[in-house]
């Protein structure tokens, strides 16, 4: 299992076996309205999406989305991390946008 962060996953390739996994955690702070998006490609799978709040636990603090993604298949694959608020399709924040390159478990 492979755990990044922000500034270690984006604009990067990133080296799996194929059936590995691979965390990525991204700041966020849903209070403003803005949250992550994931889509992977077809080779990749979410295995879970989920945000935590930080530990100062003040009302409207961010926190720490984390998603875990598992290749299945072999080859390189997008992984695009888009935060951007509900409805605004073209209104990025950010994005973390990288690339799985997954080989064949041995």
């Amino acid at each position: 299992m492979l755990t990044l962060d922000e500034s270690a996953a984006c604009d990067s390739t990133q080296s799996v076996k194929v059936s590995d996994t691979l965390t990525i955690r991204l700041s966020e702070n849903p209070t403003t309205g803005f949250r992550w998006e994931i889509a992977v490609g077809d080779g990749l799978t979410i295995v879970s999406n989920d945000f935590a709040r930080g530990s100062s636990g003040a009302p409207g603090a961010g926190g720490t989305r984390t998603i875990v993604i598992r290749a299945e298949r072999a080859g390189d694959w997008a992984v695009k991390a888009t935060q951007r608020r509900a409805g605004e399709a073209d209104a990025a924040q950010r994005r973390c946008n990288f690339t799985v390159t997954a080989t064949p478990a041995t």
